[in-house]
């Protein structure tokens, strides 16, 4: 008895099928959201800003994208701000107000 190979006939679709199709195996290949863009552990957190304080952290990103064409979020901005502080070897514990911590953080800038 011979044996029997399945037919391998191409299927012809509709150009938009195709489309369709692709978009789907991208999908099912990349992972939804954003890509990962951190390599230690995160949460996400939220916080009040003063309306000004967002008003100087849309105009600084805009600015930045303005002069560099690198777009930079208004997270990535308050990250680095911590960042740098965090690395700054400045003490805080001790404060009593966020006053307090402005006038220090401003005290070392202006070293």
């Amino acid at each position: 008895m011979k044996e029997e190979k399945p037919l391998n006939r191409k299927r012809h679709c509709h150009p938009m099928e195709e489309k369709i199709s692709e978009k789907l195996e991208k999908k099912k290949l990349s992972p939804r959201g954003r890509p990962p863009l951190h390599e230690e552990s995160w949460t996400k957190a939220t916080t009040i800003l003063l309306d000004s304080q967002i008003h100087w952290l849309d105009t600084l990103a805009a600015n930045i994208r303005l002069r560099t064409r690198i777009s930079i979020s208004r997270a990535e901005i308050i990250r680095s701000m911590i960042s740098a502080t965090m690395e700054s070897g400045l003490d805080l514990s001790k404060v009593n107000s966020d006053e307090e911590i402005k006038n220090i953080i401003l005290e070392k800038l202006k070293r």
